[in-house]
């Protein structure tokens, strides 16, 4: 890229866009932050939202000291990095380590929309290899979910308040449950909605869950979705990292820790409840799992 056209990007970038967002953490408040068990192993430093950001150009040689995270709403834009071109469109996102030398830059043809974060902390890389092996140096794809606007929007709108330092210990809180969305976006488009699945180990477990007043065997599971006794075993084991036993018979004690704490039935009672027929067995499973007694969690628990 030449140097007149650099020039020309670099004026328009201290133009701004209309309708950006953008805010970087004074030195003195990062010093804070450092200093603040809460929120001194993940935090922010920069944040915004750029719209339609024609002639959008960044480049840094030797990296940044945070990761970068872009995500892009609609248009297009390139990431270079690693001597390899990255294309973002829309629902797609990139995070870039820490130190990577790279540079991005929003096409003429279509120009992106992105809102984007830099973050650091001790366990900020924890997060970025949280990403699939696949995934990490790589364009990510993600539904489409205005709630992790609302989160960005929700940042925004604290730092729009001042550097309060209550709101910089919410923001990085709220950092967290933001970067999840793009760690674990499956599980965050879940939140608040009805799962329709056709994954046969969710099924089973939605069916032991309404049953679980019953003792359930792991064939009789089996066969109840046309599976072969080992062929489930195989596959519950690697979706749950459990064997099914250990899994139903988990289910039932956090039941049982509700019926304790909720309720005034005896302990046989709510043994026999679970699909139990022998409270003293049930009396040591709960023991085993919780660390207590039936008995002792009621008396700790229902002060």
């Amino acid at each position: 890229m030449n140097s007149l056209y650099k020039s020309e990007i670099n004026q328009k970038i201290r133009d701004g866009f209309l309708g950006q967002k953008m805010y970087v953490m004074p030195n003195h408040i990062i010093i804070w932050i450092k200093k603040n068990p809460l929120i001194s192993s993940l935090y922010i430093t920069d944040i915004g939202y750029f719209p339609h950001a024609t002639n959008h150009y960044r480049e840094r040689k030797k990296g940044s000291s945070s990761y970068i995270l872009i995500y892009c709403i609609s248009g297009k834009g390139i990431i270079e990095m690693a001597n390899r071109r990255f294309l973002l469109i829309p629902n797609t996102f990139f995070i870039i380590p820490s130190g990577a030398s790279h540079c991005y830059y929003a096409l003429d043809s279509d120009p992106w929309t992105i809102y984007w974060i830099h973050f650091r902390g001790s366990i900020a890389d924890v997060f970025y290899k949280k990403l699939p092996r696949e995934s990490r140096n790589n364009v990510c794809k993600i539904q489409i979910d205005n709630r992790r606007i609302l989160l960005f929007e929700n940042i925004y709108d604290m730092l729009e308040k001042g550097y309060n330092k209550d709101h910089i210990e919410y923001i990085n809180i709220v950092l967290y449950h933001l970067l999840s969305s793009f760690v674990f976006p499956d599980s965050f488009t879940k939140i608040g909605k009805p799962e329709i699945t056709n994954d046969l180990i969710q099924k089973a477990i939605d069916y032991v869950v309404e049953h679980i007043d019953e003792n359930l065997e792991v064939n009789t599971i089996a066969r109840k979705f046309n599976c072969s006794s080992s062929h489930f075993l195989e596959l519950f084991k690697k979706k749950t990292g459990f064997s099914p036993i250990q899994y139903f018979n988990n289910l039932k004690i956090q039941r049982a820790c509700q019926y304790l704490s909720f309720t005034n039935l005896s302990i046989k009672e709510i043994c026999f409840s679970l699909g139990h027929n022998d409270p003293l067995y049930f009396s040591r499973l709960f023991k085993k799992f919780i660390g207590i007694s039936p008995k002792m969690y009621r008396a700790q628990n229902c002060k």
